[in-house]
């Protein structure tokens, strides 16, 4: 199985409270999103630095759910002999644009805990972080076209649940602080 939970650097195993093993990003040849496509996940806790961070992460979380909905779409879709083709982009998307940025995310979720704010809520997004990608490392087994799109689309809803859960939740208690 694919390890992309090692490619988390962050997080830690469910229940063990250990630091994920596995190599650096950089290691995996998994560098930086295209230029110009990547957000910078780091505030100095300035008010403004904060707002700048916030609209660069609603940004970057509206260009992931189009590309996820995309790729997973034209998976459900995809006649059997383009699905190599469109089962594999998907796979590239996720280990190129999803783990890295659950990666960037901590950086935010470091700055929520600096300001005292919800301990409970970033505990509940970082859970869904590795459920996440537990997910994404199952996805990467399928190879049943009748199963991998359904898997995709879970994926997608997936990852709307938890954007929803940021934007709603996380954002606001942090441009509050």
């Amino acid at each position: 199985m694919r390890n992309l939970c090692g490619e988390l650097t962050w997080i830690k195993e469910i229940g063990t409270g250990q630091a994920c093993t596995g190599k650096e990003i950089g290691d995996r040849g998994l560098g930086p999103l295209e230029e110009g496509n990547e957000v910078t996940h780091k505030s100095n806790g300035s008010e403004g630095s904060r707002l700048v961070l916030v609209g660069g992460l609603r940004a970057e979380h509206a260009r992931m759910l189009d590309d996820l909905d995309r790729l997973s779409r034209s998976l459900l879709g995809a006649p059997r002999e383009d699905f190599p083709r469109t089962r594999a982009a998907l796979e590239d998307w996720i280990s190129g644009v999803l783990v890295p940025h659950a990666n960037r995310e901590q950086d935010t979720y470091d700055l929520v805990a600096a300001l005292g704010t919800q301990a409970a809520l970033q505990e509940s997004l970082e859970a869904e972080h590795r459920i996440m990608c537990h997910a994404a490392e199952g996805f990467c087994e399928v190879w049943d076209s009748r199963a991998a799109g359904p898997w995709a689309r879970s994926l997608y809803a997936a990852f709307n649940a938890h954007r929803l859960k940021e934007e709603e939740l996380l954002f606001p208690r942090l441009l509050a602080a």
